[in-house]
């Protein structure tokens, strides 16, 4: 987290875990990208865990949601330990679909979003 997150901004933080591709769609980028739009919070951050991580390296569509989401001014972090352990982090670090995207180890930083009471939306 940066100095303004630490400061008790608003944020949104969603932890995505799912690899349904409907849930990814209809729920999290719909609700994400509405939230930017709309100023609900002072930033939004999606963090790919698990299953997620799977179905973002394989399928088009979901990362243009990311891109799309990034272009708003959300951010994305993936996490780097669900990419080693599917064997697909070099697929990721190459797909120009999701650049910016960090890719990093996110136990720590999930720990810190926990217990610095943030909002933190699960799915």
């Amino acid at each position: 987290m940066d100095n303004n997150e630490s400061q008790g901004k608003d944020f949104l933080y969603i932890l995505w875990t799912t690899d349904n591709p409907i849930t990814a769609r209809h729920m999290v980028f719909l609700y994400a990208d509405d939230c930017l739009r709309q100023g609900r919070f002072a930033g939004v951050h999606i963090l790919v865990w698990g299953a997620s991580v799977l179905l973002l390296s394989q399928s088009k569509p979901i990362a243009n949601e990311v891109r799309k989401f990034q272009s708003l001014g959300g951010q994305v972090r993936i996490c780097r330990r669900c990419a080693e352990k599917y064997g697909i982090l070099v697929t990721l670090e190459r797909m120009e679909e999701i650049a910016p995207a960090s890719i990093e180890y996110l136990a720590d930083s999930l720990t810190e979003i926990l217990k610095s009471g943030h909002t933190l939306l699960t799915l």
